[in-house]
């Protein structure tokens, strides 16, 4: 009765719009039965027709008993590894896989609302703090990042960059991530004024006695150089692989429990009570974000992050000026393939 865009499902994680055909009940028991909730969201809101919206119900029907047994097991696993990684510090699976079942979860429970839960892992809010500092709330929000391992969502977001700049030309900047703690510095008159965790986004633990410690971070830069007044940097604190390899063979000589990763590694070591035990662990540090009221040096974010190399802060030299999302592309290739193995940051 209609006429709409025809699915073409190529696997179980795309679909594209084909040529027009007109809707009919073969394609709609189709779309019910893949994988594609995606694919089978769009189509939903294209039945207008009532008997074939019935057929399509009572075809999901036969499916929600299998859907809410799926939802069940995916929230079971994911507090379990939640456990395992942040409590026991014993992690089984990959942040890769990881993010797979939580992406997972995501999209069964927005296609399924009526097995909303509150206590589903989704709707968890990340927060690192710890009571035992003192609490600075941040003057911008320190906000996490989101991911995603497919080709067709980095083009999803350029076009909406794209259309939303309507015809404008833009750059983006292609940076690798670093996993370790996120940090956010303040400078005042050239000195290191403050260090604090990202917390919960909005307030955050106050670690400068920790920070002063790691040499890779500045804190008087040159009182020549040509920086604001006051601004803020932010970063990465890690542990090298060097450190955190010979910081696990001191534990198991001592018969302590090994960290499971670089990662868990500085956390922990950022979040000690003393100072002295940070210093002795080697900590390093990459910044990656400056913010300021006003600052009319710079153009843009790679300018500014040139600029902080220069006033003596620690940047990554694997970042990239892209202009088309091909290149963005060509970057997450290169760093995706075996060069990642024989290259470090």
């Amino acid at each position: 009765d209609k006429i709409v865009k025809s699915i073409y499902i190529k696997d179980s994680l795309t679909f594209t719009p084909g040529p027009m055909h007109r809707l009919d009940k073969l394609t709609t028991g189709i779309i019910c039965f893949s994988q594609n909730l995606q694919c089978a969201r769009w189509f939903s809101e294209q039945i207008s027709n009532h008997s074939i919206k019935k057929t399509y119900l009572a075809i999901l029907e036969g499916k929600l008993e299998e859907k809410k047994e799926r939802i069940d097991f995916l929230r079971t696993e994911l507090h379990r590894h939640n456990f395992l990684y942040y409590v026991q510090n014993n992690p089984e699976i990959s942040d890769y896989d990881f993010d797979k079942l939580m992406h997972e979860l995501q999209d069964l429970e927005m296609f399924f609302p009526q097995y909303a839960d509150p206590n589903s892992p989704t709707q968890r809010v990340g927060s690192d703090i710890n009571q035992e500092f003192r609490q600075i709330k941040h003057k911008y929000p320190m906000l996490s990042l989101s991911n995603t391992y497919s080709e067709s969502d980095v083009r999803d977001f350029y076009e909406r960059v794209r259309n939303g700049l309507e015809g404008e030309e833009f750059e983006i900047v292609c940076e690798l991530k670093f996993d370790g703690l996120s940090i956010s510095l303040t400078y005042i008159d050239g000195k290191l004024d403050h260090a604090v965790t990202r917390g919960d986004g909005v307030v955050g633990d106050d670690v400068t006695g920790n920070v002063r410690t790691i040499k890779s971070i500045p804190l008087q830069l040159d009182p020549d150089g040509d920086y604001p007044k006051e601004f803020e940097i932010r970063g990465e604190v890690l542990m090298p692989w060097a450190s955190f390899e010979a910081l696990n063979v001191e534990r198991e000589k001592k018969g302590e429990p090994l960290f499971a990763n670089p990662r868990n590694a500085a956390s922990g070591t950022l979040k000690s009570q003393k100072s002295e035990l940070v210093a002795q662990r080697n900590l390093d540090a990459y910044l990656y974000y400056f913010l300021c009221e006003r600052n009319d040096n710079v153009s843009g974010h790679y300018e500014s992050l040139m600029k902080c190399g220069k006033w003596g802060f620690k940047i990554s030299e694997h970042i990239r000026k892209c202009k088309t999302v091909d290149e963005v592309l060509d970057f997450i290739k290169y760093w995706d393939s075996d060069i990642r193995h024989r290259c470090c940051c």
